[in-house]
């Protein structure tokens, strides 16, 4: 289920295929995908690529359409202990889509038990005028930089070779995006749940 945060829409409900894990260098984080280039038990670093799944719209009800980006870039991180870990990301519009950036930091930390794995993650975001501008901006309204939070929590409960598991995403922007006239909401929200096989 996804929430989409512009007047006149509705939250959609569709199928999908999300893959979590990684097989050497290579990892995937659902829409996310990178390749580790540093590592040393502290410090980790990563090329990325990602779909932005969170902030589009289609055609419909006197809006024009506006399309899922695709960014690239890279992030840095480090383990803070008590299996905490930070992480700073920067990715580029590389799709020529809204042609700009987002920077993000973010706090994760990954929890067992027993056969349930619980990941929360909390991230502030800063949004350039150009990504706002496409996505939120009018005729009349052009928007500044958004700073923006997210909280996500997956929980996934393994049961063999399967899990079920059911995600949260959560995001909020500041007035950049709360002042536009196209947007209902300053924040959007997104529900995940299914069933998964580990390789």
């Amino acid at each position: 289920m996804r929430d989409h945060n512009y007047h006149g829409t509705k939250a959609d409900i569709t199928p999908g295929l999300f893959v979590f894990g990684g097989y050497d260098l290579f990892f995937i984080e659902a829409n996310r995908a990178g390749y580790t280039i540093y590592r040393d038990g502290v410090y980790f670093a990563s090329v990325v690529a990602q779909i932005r799944t969170h902030q589009y719209r289609v055609k419909a009800n006197g809006l024009s359409e506006r399309k899922k980006a695709i960014e690239a870039g890279f992030h840095i991180g480090r383990r803070l202990g008590n299996k905490f870990n930070a992480r700073f990301a920067i990715l580029q519009d590389i799709s020529k889509t809204h042609k700009s950036w987002e920077a993000e930091l973010l706090i994760y930390r990954a929890e067992h038990f027993g056969n349930l794995r619980l990941l929360t993650a909390i991230g502030l975001q800063l949004q350039s005028s150009g990504l706002v501008n496409y996505y939120y901006g009018t005729s009349t309204y052009h928007p500044d930089k958004a700073l923006g939070a997210e909280l996500e929590m997956i929980a996934t409960y393994r049961l063999q070779k399967w899990a079920v598991f059911s995600g949260l995403r959560m995001y909020w922007y500041n007035k950049s995006v709360s002042s536009s006239s196209i947007a209902a909401a300053a924040n959007i929200t997104q529900f995940f749940s299914g069933f998964g096989y580990y390789f």
